[in-house]
């Protein structure tokens, strides 16, 4: 049954440094709430400091972040980010924005209306749902798994970068990964500072020290995003092509990339070392 209370996987792209957008796909889940047992196995992990800097005056330390060290304020913020981010009306429903709004109006009153239901009145997650699963699920999934990397300035966790493995290329056996789960929290003293592009050069020497002939995978539907990633080296494709990278991420979820994210106008993008040789920072 679909519970307002309950957090849900979010199965859309994900996204959002201010200004840049980083987009990647989980397929939809529902799971239940935090569990004791999924509670103990956070606190169990120590926050590990990878780096200490400066920013404008200003200590900065990237760390791996435990539920400790981030406030509900700052996880809700970073939650919104890619909800809102994430949260694209369809553009083949008529009167989308009234029956969105229906939607999440009742999968916010109602807890025991069920997901088709749901679907009956419109057919994808609302912003709130979104909101939700962020928050709940993903982000407490990262921490979990210790693969949720952030910038703390303050006391504060100010911009975050998850990333993950998401399956292996068919044809060469090569791991593949994906940069997810990006937020800057929008304000003026974080903003066009680079901190999220900080955090993606750890993540990728990190992984890449480990998995040398790992690829990369993302998703956006951001013109200047793709256009920054291109820059950077990336090689920008459709969401259904046939690079063994793409095809990955494409089969992990492939309904929601037919029937959502291609209509939406998502592009599919991929790193390869061994064509591109070098990640540019740019």
């Amino acid at each position: 049954m679909a519970n307002p209370k309950t957090p849900r996987e979010d199965k859309s792209a994900e996204t959002v440094e201010a200004p840049e957008l980083v987009e990647t796909v989980e397929a939809p889940k529902l799971e239940g709430t935090r569990t004791s047992t999924a509670t103990q196995a956070h606190e169990a992990l120590t926050t590990n400091v990878i780096k200490e800097f400066e920013i404008e005056g200003k200590a900065a330390k990237i760390i791996r972040v435990t539920l400790d060290d981030i406030s509900d304020e700052d996880l809700s913020a970073h939650a919104l980010n890619l909800a809102k981010a994430n949260f694209k009306l369809l553009p083949d429903i008529q009167d989308a924005v009234t029956k969105a709004a229906k939607r999440q109006a009742l999968f916010i009153s109602n807890n025991e209306t069920s997901e088709a239901e749901l679907n009956a009145i419109y057919p994808d997650y609302t912003e709130e749902e979104h909101f939700r699963a962020y928050k709940q699920n993903s982000f407490p999934k990262y921490i979990e798994a210790g693969t949720l990397l952030g910038v703390q300035i303050g006391g504060r966790i100010v911009s975050v970068q998850a990333y993950s493995k998401t399956g292996t290329a068919e044809k060469s056996g090569r791991p593949v990964f994906e940069f997810t789960k990006a937020s800057t929290i929008d304000e003026e003293q974080f903003r066009e500072k680079g901190l999220n592009k900080g955090l993606k050069k750890e993540i990728y020497k990190e992984v890449m020290e480990t998995n040398p002939k790992a690829m990369w995978i993302s998703a956006s539907i951001d013109p200047e995003h793709l256009e920054r990633m291109k820059k950077r080296g990336w090689t920008i494709t459709d969401l259904d092509d046939s690079h063994e990278a793409i095809q990955v991420m494409y089969n992990n979820n492939e309904s929601y990339m037919k029937d959502v994210m291609i209509p939406q106008g998502y592009k599919g993008m991929y790193f390869d070392p061994e064509e591109s040789r070098e990640m540019k920072w740019n």
